[in-house]
């Protein structure tokens, strides 16, 4: 009979390399979710600065005579620029790249660890070499951690968190 000292010994193992599995699945979506963010922000920005400009001068060369819009309009244009400089004092293009070279580092150390999960299901490994490769993953992904995001943070959205858990619960669902 198996005592339940032996029982937790072979099951922490497992337990804590797929809560591993699970927040490093929680993590890349994450990451996925704050890049696409920026993708969006920059394109809209570009979109909405270029839509802007291009009315302001529309109505510039079509209402000339008017003394109004000859005032209104270079300053609408003016500020439109600057802004659209200013966007990139932000931190989203930055961000967009550092997060799409991090997501690129750790997208095949996720596909080893699951792979290596279905040898742990099949009980291939032992609890030694389930330990093991738990610490050379967290540790693998401590060591790309550090190469990114050195002076920046990604800001804490409760939307993309849960969107991100939700779909990392639904992926790990499916691996059970």
């Amino acid at each position: 009979m198996t005592s339940t000292t032996e029982f937790q010994n072979t099951t922490l193992p497992q337990e804590r390399y797929w809560s591993k599995l699970g927040q490093f699945k929680f993590d890349l979506m994450l990451y996925s979710y704050h890049f696409s963010a920026c993708v969006a922000f920059l394109r809209w920005s570009r979109i909405i600065t270029v839509v802007l400009t291009a009315a302001a001068t529309g109505a510039w060369m079509g209402w000339n005579d008017t003394s109004w819009v000859n005032t209104i309009s270079p300053i609408i244009i003016f500020v439109l620029q600057a802004l659209n400089a200013g966007v990139g004092l932000l931190p989203y293009d930055n961000r967009k790249q550092e997060l799409r070279e991090f997501i690129d580092q750790l997208e095949p150390l996720y596909n080893k660890m699951e792979r290596d999960w279905e040898s742990i299901v099949l009980g291939e490994l032992t609890v030694e070499q389930i330990e093991e490769k738990t610490f050379d993953y967290q540790n693998n992904r401590t060591e790309i951690a550090k190469s990114f995001l050195k002076n920046d943070a990604i800001p804490d959205r409760k939307r993309l968190v849960k969107k991100a858990k939700k779909e990392a619960d639904i992926y790990l669902s499916s691996l059970g």
